[in-house]
């Protein structure tokens, strides 16, 4: 029986600026990620650059599907409403939360690309309307140019939002 905790996937970077040092030990600037549960007995787990769960760049957007079928690339993701676009080459998945469109007629999946596929994030079947899912992974392939798209899978023109950290660890 699989059971899915209903969660909250905060990710917040704690510091955007950058600039150029030329001390050896500087480090870049940290991306955090926090995780807690909607259960009473809900717990918080903190993560950076340093934890089990590296946290190096984050990307969220909203993805609306055409004629049931999406695909995202993973080292061209762009940002809605910013002028940037996040390249994890190099980096491996490390959590991906995915909260289907409340509208959505049936359910989506999100696994392995068709065409340079990522598998390492496993498969997200079976997301019904207004469902929120959340998966943390020990990813051991890096996304480079031949494991690289995620698919997501639906009817029509139904939606999602997704969230997702990666990290080099």
């Amino acid at each position: 029986m699989t059971s899915i905790i209903n969660s909250t996937l905060t990710v917040s970077f704690l510091s955007q600026k950058t600039e150029t040092t030329s001390d050896p030990t500087a480090t870049a600037p940290a991306v955090s990620l926090n995780l807690q549960t909607a259960n009473p007995a809900a717990f918080t787990k903190n993560y950076t650059a340093t934890s089990p769960i590296d946290a190096q760049e984050a990307w969220s957007g909203h993805v609306t599907l055409s004629s049931g079928a999406a695909t995202l690339d993973l080292t061209a993701l762009t940002q809605v409403g910013l002028a940037t676009v996040v390249n994890a080459t190099g980096m491996k998945l490390r959590a991906i939360q995915v909260l289907a469109d409340a509208a959505n007629a049936n359910p989506i999946s999100v696994g392995t690309g068709g065409s340079n596929g990522y598998d390492q994030a496993g498969v997200l079947s079976k997301i019904n309307a207004g469902d929120l899912v959340t998966k943390i992974l020990n990813s051991a392939t890096a996304i480079d140019g031949t494991h690289k798209t995620l698919d997501i899978a639906g009817t029509g023109s139904q939606g999602c939002s997704i969230h997702m950290v990666f990290g080099v660890n």
